[in-house]
């Protein structure tokens, strides 16, 4: 028989497992140590006669130049020095995640004069900023902290601005503010959760550092008084003592504050990252639309984006884009990938690419909207609603999709309940049960439509709606939105990049043709999409599987 045998790799992952059980429970039986001692045991008081008498077995650690017991004084000192270093993690963290977090929700100028200042911190020495901040106010407790905390925010800073960066630019984010949400509430919901767990490691991890940092303040004679000592002060302490040979004054605490740092740094590395799920309950200023004809639709009207980019470059990417879309009605926006089909799309709600500059005009119901967040934020979820082109990932992965599109109708008051809203899209009832993983993609995808339906808007601007789907699955969802128009006069902007599908599917009224950021053509669909009259739409056809003729019966794709 053979001897079964354990790979390298799962060797050293027990290896670790065990380092890291025997680290935590240091780290426990030091906090223990720091707590519990000063309780039952004395450090008694001053005496000349008792004063630096070596280890035995009634003073473990000796004595120190007062005669105090060094184990009880330790034990004391510990304690001080876990307090200061707690409390400094504390504030720096939460100086950090402010920071960080304003500086990737807000973006563009704000977060560069942000990133600068943090770089301006980082590039002075910590020590000798303390030390200046220490000095001015010698032995408060107050000024160690602060001066350990504005030292000490700076990474934690940057480390939440990257974790909230690769959220803010997530699908479900720009989902949440088609939705309608507004800056404040995304923040709260979306983007704070993504930085708690690296918010725990990093005031786990901070703590060590403000324990070092306090001790090296009161090595140098700029720490907490002696009548209340910390590890840093015990050994500032011990410098004579170790020229006469009592090397346990200096051996011991030193001993405990390096147990204490390292095993707290284990600690970190064993802190799961978990996103938690925040209850916030809200009250919220209700925003009001103005109630207008709908039968102006929507309108828009030499919309241009231009994006800025390094050494005052400039991109355009689109350039006087025009379309209309009417109440009812199915309007079909095709092109080739890049073309600027999702920028206009998310123009048109307000979404628009970081560092970038709207013109233009666009009108939904007759009124004009100015380029602001205050009136887009009127208008996503209750009047355009906004299907985001990668379905599964518009939900946040951690909630129940009912849970998800409840919130949704809450926040508009919408008159639908999650069960019509599912009846809507042909979605089982228990679908309101999954989480988003558990939604194939074609479930995706109608659970996407029936959030932008939440809020029962008049125009629905659906991105790529079928990309990642089959061509059954295609025909179906392409359907379900001429049956949405139809039956509750939702005007829908269809974009993508499939004319084939669209064309087969007869669901468009009207369709426009852009390229490169421009519109080159709009017309009657039938038109448009078998006799069209500009060179680039007839160049499209004609690369088309069928060669831009309709395909015969029998010999249909897929």
């Amino acid at each position: 028989m053979f001897k079964q045998t354990k790979s390298p790799v799962a060797m050293h992952v027990q290896k670790w497992a065990k380092y890291h059980r025997i680290s935590i429970s240091v780290f426990i039986g030091v906090v223990l140590y720091g707590l519990l001692v000063p309780v039952f045991f004395d450090a008694g008081n001053p005496s000349f006669s008792r004063a630096l008498h070596p280890p035995s077995s009634t003073n473990p650690f000796g004595t120190d130049h007062f005669g105090f017991d060094l184990f009880v004084r330790t034990a004391e000192s510990l304690r001080v020095s876990l307090v200061i270093g707690s409390l400094s993690a504390l504030v720096a963290t939460a100086l950090g995640v402010i920071v960080g977090l304003i500086a990737a929700a807000v973006g563009g100028r704000t977060d560069r004069i942000i990133m600068r200042l943090n770089d301006a911190v980082n590039s002075i020495p910590h020590l000798i900023l303390s030390v200046v901040i220490v000095a001015l106010f010698r032995g408060s407790l107050v000024a160690i902290v602060l001066s350990i905390a504005l030292t000490h925010w700076s990474p934690v800073a940057r480390i939440v601005r990257s974790s909230v960066l690769a959220v803010r630019t997530s699908d479900y984010v720009d989902a949440s503010y088609a939705a309608g949400g507004p800056f404040k509430w995304v923040l709260i919901k979306h983007l704070a959760p993504a930085a708690a767990g690296q918010t725990v490691v990093a005031m786990i991890m901070l703590m060590p550092h403000a324990v070092w940092h306090e001790s090296a303040l009161s090595f140098l004679g700029l720490g907490i008084q002696a009548d209340e000592p910390s590890l840093g002060t015990l050994m500032d302490l011990a410098r004579e003592d170790i020229m006469r040979g009592a090397w346990w004054a200096l051996v011991f605490p030193a001993a405990v504050l390096l147990t204490t740092t390292l095993s707290t740094v284990s600690l970190a590395r064993k802190v799961p990252e978990v996103v938690t799920d925040i209850d916030v309950t809200e009250a919220e200023e209700q925003i009001e639309t103005d109630v207008v004809s709908p039968s102006t639709g929507m309108e828009v009207h030499n919309v241009s984006v231009v994006v800025h980019g390094k050494n005052d470059t400039q991109q355009r990417i689109l350039k006087d884009a025009s379309l209309h879309v009417e109440p009812g009605s199915v309007h079909g926006l095709i092109g080739a990938s890049g073309s600027g089909k999702t920028t206009l799309g998310k123009s048109i709600v307000g979404i628009a690419p970081q560092y970038s500059k709207l013109v233009g005009c666009v009108s939904v119901a007759g009124k004009p909207l100015a380029w602001g967040e205050k009136d887009f934020s009127k208008i996503r979820g209750t009047v355009v609603g906004f299907v985001p082109q990668s379905a599964a990932q518009s939900f946040t992965p951690v909630r129940r999709l009912g849970t998800q599109l409840q919130e949704i109708i809450d926040r508009h008051q919408g008159t639908y309940t999650v069960s019509d809203l599912l009846h809507t899209v042909h979605l089982p009832e228990e679908t309101s049960e999954f989480f988003p993983h558990q939604l194939s993609g074609g479930m995706a995808q109608r659970a996407a439509i029936a959030a932008a339906l939440a809020g029962n808007p008049t125009y629905l601007i659906a991105d790529e709606p079928t990309s990642a789907l089959d061509p059954q699955l295609t025909s179906d969802i392409l359907a379900l939105f001429k049956e949405i128009a139809d039956s509750k006069g939702v005007g829908i902007l269809v974009i993508s990049h499939d004319i084939e599908d669209l064309r087969e599917s007869e669901i468009c009224d009207t369709v426009s043709v852009m390229r490169d950021g421009e519109i080159m053509e709009t017309g009657p669909a039938h038109k448009v999409l078998h006799t069209p009259d500009h060179a680039y739409t007839r160049a499209l056809l004609a690369a088309l599987p069928s060669g831009g003729l309709k395909v015969t019966e029998g010999l249909e794709r897929g």
